[in-house]
């Protein structure tokens, strides 16, 4: 099991905030961005922990266990009953209407007038289908470009759990001991945004001072 760190922005929070939504955390998404780094080296059994910048310091909003691991565009489908955001995998088709009533299929980056003209074996999404159902609003992709959905039914509520500023040097990520490495700290001993830019994997001494907040 090991344990990883990703970053969500002060606006992000503040989003999640204003929607009312504390949780408790559902989903992770990763895609080829900043906004939403991959999360391909993240495994079924480890355990997700966003964090944000706040109150002066390092907060850990959430802990979720990663039960599933599966394309964003299946997940989102199935518990949000929209498509938006997420990256359609291949043999899918959209039904779009655009300003002028004309409907296109919109597959592979291509659009085709009518279900006929698709490749063959074409799954196809129709307007009349889609319908929206009860989700939390972390349950949407933040951007565009999701890839993939880390979750799991045993995730934490969504609040700011700080850290100590003497701690924060101590916090060490890499993939391996060898290239575990601290946080890029600020004159003020916070760390940058840019620090924070990927999905992390921690060292397991950083892990266990991330898990000590969430200890009744």
């Amino acid at each position: 099991m090991s344990g990883f760190m990703v970053y969500w922005s002060k606006d992000y929070v503040k989003e999640l905030k204003s929607a009312g939504d504390s949780g408790p955390i559902k989903v992770i998404y990763g895609g080829p961005h900043s906004t939403m780094p991959s999360i391909e080296s993240v495994e079924v059994g480890d355990i997700i922990y966003p964090v944000t910048i706040a109150n002066n310091t390092l907060c850990v909003l959430a802990r979720l266990p990663v039960e599933n691991k599966e394309i964003a565009f299946h997940y989102v489908l199935r518990e949000t009953g929209e498509i938006h955001k997420a990256i359609k995998p291949d043999g899918y088709a959209e039904e779009v209407i655009n300003h002028n009533g004309n409907i296109f299929f919109f597959c592979e980056g291509h659009a085709y007038n009518s279900v006929k003209a698709l490749p063959e074996n074409t799954k196809v999404i129709y307007l009349s289908d889609l319908k929206e159902l009860p989700h939390k609003y972390h349950q949407k992709p933040k951007t565009c470009c999701a890839e993939l959905a880390a979750w799991g039914e045993h995730g934490s509520t969504i609040e700011l759990r700080s850290l100590p500023l003497d701690i924060l040097p101590s916090l060490r990520f890499g993939n391996t001991s060898k290239q575990q490495k601290p946080l890029i700290l600020n004159s003020k001993g916070i760390p940058t945004t840019t620090s924070l830019s990927n999905v992390r994997r921690m060292s397991e001494e950083t892990q266990e001072i991330f898990e000590s907040l969430f200890k009744a």
